[in-house]
């Protein structure tokens, strides 16, 4: 299942657990920041920690992706790992600039 967190302004970012249990946030910027025509990232959450980030929202596992699409707003304001990193959950950051 996937869920979108931002669908807007050149903005686009969704969630999803893969089949062994990690979580990952997917981001795909079109809105030319930082002079660039595209943005893309991964950020990645280990399946041991997904649990523990949805015991610290005060969430269930399975209901965890409904949880990270009704706070969407505030986890793309904030920055997707440093939402995170503020949850204590540490994750891994992929990235890729198009000029």
């Amino acid at each position: 299942m996937k869920v979108y967190l931002n669908e807007s302004d050149g903005l686009y970012v969704t969630a999803t657990v893969t089949s062994s249990g990690d979580l990952r946030i997917e981001g795909q910027n079109l809105s030319g920041t930082l002079g660039t025509e595209e943005i893309e990232y991964v950020v990645s959450v280990a399946a041991p920690d997904v649990r523990r980030l949805a015991e610290a929202i005060g969430v269930s596992p399975g209901t965890l992706l409904q949880e990270l699409k009704a706070r969407g707003t505030e986890i793309v304001r904030r920055g997707e790992r440093q939402w995170l990193r503020y949850c204590g959950i540490p994750a891994e950051l992929w990235s890729r600039y198009e000029y």
